[in-house]
């Protein structure tokens, strides 16, 4: 994450113009709920059972995230360049 709020050049994705549906808004809150879960598990001691299970509920809530319109979102987060910006 950037220290800065301001990216040095624009973003790839324009913002939307109108606001996020309540579902969307609960697969982004659910995805970063996720998130966070994956990264502890990878830095913190969890059983293999556990890692996976939360995996597969990444998994999930990306392609539940996909079917609900949020595409250009995630693309933008899972673009390989968007950790080093």
């Amino acid at each position: 994450m950037p220290a800065s709020p301001r990216l040095p050049y624009p973003p790839l994705v324009p913002p939307r113009t109108a606001p996020y549906t309540p579902l969307q808004l609960l697969f982004l809150s659910r995805l970063a709920h996720l998130a966070a879960l994956c990264y502890y598990a990878r830095h913190e001691l969890t059983t293999p059972e556990r890692a996976a299970l939360v995996q597969h509920a990444l998994r999930s809530t990306i392609d539940d995230c996909f079917a609900v319109g949020l595409a250009p979102e995630l693309l933008a987060l899972l673009e390989p360049d968007a950790a080093g910006r």
